[in-house]
């Protein structure tokens, strides 16, 4: 796809122009922003939060992280993530939480999907971090219960709603829970943790555990309309997240393939937007620059071998500013699937006369 034309822009440009406050910076929102989970202190209660029937300790998870400098990683040995997992990132992925629903105007899923929360649905929360998603559509939707499950102890229990649990777990080991047990299955921002394999398993597993939806939440870091120094960046930073850790940052036809392939389902949707990026697309364009290069920082220690900190931190200055000033978009994406569940015919028992 090429760049977007000049009336294109105009008109995206109008309709994000003055819609929204800007934040001059990330305290600003995070004192005005009432989900901002990531300042909560966190602690985890194998009573409160973990069920009986989870696989994963506290011990085996801090196993699966280390600490370089004044960050927290994964061990790339046990766990492929390419973002640290401290409080600076789960910052980050709650401005994205916000900045997602404003992109989809508050309406988060397809329309087919949204027949689940007319009844008394079980949710699953795949890669759930900080628990901002559940914690959120738990208060939207009293009558369901929510389920977050995450490989790391980001949730805070502080402000914990009552339809809402949180888990211990690592999906590609498998999801403690039955066939079939979730009416919805929904997974967001995962693409910089599972590779093309990992992709097929863990599709399998939310497929195998759903029993009626299944939704997902990315996007394509394409930067259509890049110029010449963010172009150059991004080919080298994906190129290097390939070959380190096999990880694909444009995963909608990856997760399409998947879905399409599996027989379980029927009444695949797909759609994709474009987002600008940079201050010509109002709030919305300006919160997803700032989360790209703040994202793209958070990069470093996976890209480390390319560049010093300092060359990093100046390729990533000139290559947004070069962003802002062509207008340039991403593409972010949903799609959802229907799972065909079989149901067993009733055998009636017959009773014969003597």
């Amino acid at each position: 796809m090429g760049a977007t034309n000049s009336t294109t822009k105009k008109r995206l440009s109008k309709r994000f122009q003055n819609k929204f406050h800007i934040y001059d910076n990330y305290d600003e929102f995070s004192n005005n922003n009432n989900n901002n989970f990531a300042s909560t202190k966190r602690r985890i209660s194998s009573e409160s939060t973990i069920s009986s029937h989870s696989t994963f300790s506290l011990d085996r998870c801090n196993e699966l992280t280390k600490t370089c400098g004044n960050r927290k990683y994964f061990n790339k040995e046990h766990v492929r993530d390419i973002f640290p997992t401290d409080n600076d990132e789960l910052k980050r992925l709650e401005l994205t939480h916000t900045w997602n629903k404003e992109l989809w105007e508050g309406q988060p899923f397809l329309l087919p999907v949204d027949e689940v929360f007319n009844r008394n649905a079980r949710v699953l929360d795949i890669g759930c971090g900080s628990g901002i998603w559940s914690l959120d559509m738990a208060r939207k939707y009293p009558n369901c219960q929510f389920t977050g499950f995450d490989i790391v102890d980001n949730f805070p229990l502080e402000v914990k709603e009552s339809n809402v649990e949180f888990e211990l777990g690592n999906i590609l080991e498998g999801l403690p829970y039955g066939d079939n047990t979730f009416d919805l299955v929904f997974m967001r921002n995962m693409k910089g943790c599972l590779s093309q394999k990992d992709y097929t398993t863990c599709l399998q597993e939310i497929i195998r555990v759903s029993s009626r939806w299944i939704l997902i939440l990315d996007s394509d870091i394409i930067l259509i309309g890049g110029g010449p120094l963010a172009n150059q960046l991004r080919e080298e930073v994906l190129d290097e997240l390939m070959k380190k850790y096999d990880v694909n940052m444009m995963p909608s036809s990856i997760i399409r393939k998947c879905l399409e392939d599996n027989n379980q389902l029927s009444d695949i949707h797909f759609e994709d937007k474009q987002c600008p990026i940079g201050e010509w697309g109002g709030r919305l364009g300006t919160l997803y620059l700032e989360i790209l290069k703040w994202a793209t920082k958070n990069l470093y220690h996976s890209v480390s071998s390319l560049y010093s900190e300092e060359e990093y931190n100046l390729k990533i200055n000139e290559a947004f500013d070069e962003l802002n000033h062509y207008n340039s978009y991403d593409m972010v994406f949903r799609i959802c699937a229907k799972k065909i569940v079989e149901r067993r015919r009733s055998l009636k028992k017959i009773v014969r006369n003597p």
